[in-house]
């Protein structure tokens, strides 16, 4: 953005320009997200000179934003994490593999975190900003750490001391911090693993992200939980992970206590005969005054008055 806008003030930014750009970036190749990441950040770039009042309009509008089709991202089964896990063993960014895996932190977040954001008396991980590096949101966040990775983090932390290397960050390859020079690696552990099949998408730091938000989804952790945990600013992208597992829901709708049919009990009383509903507490069976007699109704479904007897009974 700033190649293409070099040299000119922002109050001569036209929409003809605005234009230009986004055509110039499509053709070089940019996906059409990543040309919406980059208006949103000229969008922010006009709001502020316009409350530092260098200018009175933003010219970049939501029409501005490049339609796009979202692609489902690729989620690991358990089953494949665990490949993962093994195969990694004898490599040196294990220890980050299984961090990513256990705590679903983004890329950025692993390459700076340092040994004084992990906590093993309280067994956490604080995600924060640093001098030179800031996370996300610009907020810190509180990742619970496993046993699994507990243990992982332990004996790395073991090793480091023993090798002597000299680094405030957790994740290094020859005593420096490791940076986006793990590709290679990366691809190799999936290789070994078996995860690297023809016509699937690739195994990255985000697919491992994307596997730690599902696994808790799938778990039953309220959305709100997961929120936090991922560092997701609007909940609106927390919930695009809960419609993930189709099979997942369905079991859900299952719980419905009609799910399987109504009772035949109720189908005969109809509605319109109710008078009144008498609640109770706990498990106890719910009294149902009708026009046809009094009922007890519990979760294993209908029990009629004695006959005869004005004396209302129940076998549950």
């Amino acid at each position: 953005m700033l190649k293409h806008f070099k040299g000119r003030k922002i109050n001569r930014i036209t929409r003809k320009m605005l234009d230009q750009y986004k055509q110039k970036r499509i053709e070089e190749g940019a996906s059409a997200n990543t040309v919406n990441h980059e208006l949103t950040n000229l969008s922010h770039m006009f709001r502020l000179t316009i409350r530092w009042k260098y200018i009175d309009k933003n010219i970049v509008t939501a029409d501005d934003k490049l339609k796009f089709q979202v692609t489902s991202q690729r989620s690991l089964s358990e089953a494949e994490l665990e490949q993962l896990a093994e195969a990694a063993k004898d490599s040196h960014i294990y220890p980050l593999i299984m961090t990513a895996m256990h705590t679903g932190m983004r890329k950025s977040e692993l390459f700076n975190l340092k040994w004084t954001d992990i906590d093993f008396d309280s067994q956490r991980v604080t995600i924060q900003p640093k001098s030179d590096w800031s996370t996300k949101n610009y907020k810190p966040r509180y990742v619970p750490i496993t046993p699994a990775l507990y243990e992982v983090l332990r004996e790395h932390r073991e090793e480091v001391l023993r090798r002597e290397i000299q680094s405030e960050y957790v994740f290094t390859y020859c005593g420096r911090q490791l940076k986006s020079n793990i590709k290679k690696s990366l691809a190799r552990v999936v290789k070994g693993a078996g995860l690297d099949t023809e016509g699937s998408k690739k195994v990255t730091l985000h697919v491992l992200r994307h596997s730690f938000c599902s696994h808790l989804v799938m778990a039953g952790v309220p959305l709100r939980d997961v929120q936090e945990l991922m560092g997701h600013k609007s909940y609106e992208t927390t919930l695009q992970y809960a419609h993930l597992l189709p099979d997942h829901s369905s079991q859900q709708v299952n719980k419905l206590p009609f799910a399987n049919g109504f009772s035949k009990s109720w189908a005969q009383i109809g509605h319109r005969d109710v008078i009144s509903i008498e609640r109770r507490k706990g498990k106890e069976p719910c009294k149902v005054a009708s026009s046809q007699g009094s009922w007890l109704v519990c979760l294993s479904g209908f029990e009629p008055p004695t006959s005869g007897s004005g004396v209302q009974r129940s076998i549950f």
